[in-house]
């Protein structure tokens, strides 16, 4: 049944609408084979017409739009929370990469949208953006370990800037690997910890 022949008393609101075409398509990504997904295939996932979709989103770009932010949104959302609860900043780096591997199984969409092919056909500025985003993640590990480095939680030779880029490097990698299927296991590895301390230098 498509939306324009809904009854009216069970039509959802213009914000719940929106929302359920954004879980769709997240979806979609986990489950579809094909590195571009149209909205002719999101639109018959949602058993709607095309023009339903557009009544609440003016391009799939904006969709994707709107879930990058979802997506920006609670990734720093919960790297602010780690900051705020943790004074060490070698503490907060460990735990702030935890949380980013463990996307993997707990949000996995988020991943494959943030590393996958999907975006390639679509506007430029999506990549531009998710670029940012990865900007962003270095920035606040590479913040972390700098106020290890103030706290003299580590030596006074300590390369703040590599350090931070050799565990963001780490970090996109599994999401890479997980995105393209080279890892499809959502359970935390038992080398997770080592691997991060590696990367951050420590024991």
């Amino acid at each position: 049944m498509t939306e324009e022949v809904q009854n009216k008393r069970t039509r959802p609101k213009a914000g719940e609408r929106k929302l359920e075409i954004l879980k769709a398509l997240v979806d979609l990504l986990q489950s579809s084979k094909q590195k571009h997904i149209t909205t002719k295939t999101l639109a018959a996932h949602l058993g709607l017409s095309e023009a339903a979709l557009y009544r609440h989103f003016a391009s799939k770009a904006q969709m994707y739009d709107s879930l990058i932010a979802y997506v920006e949104s609670a990734i720093f959302t919960a790297v602010n929370n780690i900051k705020q609860t943790t004074p060490s900043g070698i503490a907060q780096s460990q735990l702030i990469a935890v949380t980013l591997l463990d996307l993997m199984r707990n949000n996995p969409g988020m991943v494959i949208l943030l590393c996958g092919d999907f975006l390639t056909a679509e506007d430029a500025r999506l990549q531009q953006r998710i670029n940012l985003l990865f900007d962003k993640i270095h920035t606040q590990l590479k913040q972390s370990l700098s106020l290890a480095l103030a706290d003299r939680e580590v030596p006074e030779t300590y390369d703040v800037a590599n350090r931070a880029t050799l565990l963001g490097s780490f970090i996109l990698g599994q999401w890479f690997n997980f995105s393209k299927g080279i890892s499809k296991n959502r359970k935390q590895p038992d080398s997770w910890e080592a691997l991060i301390n590696y990367c951050l230098g420590i024991n």
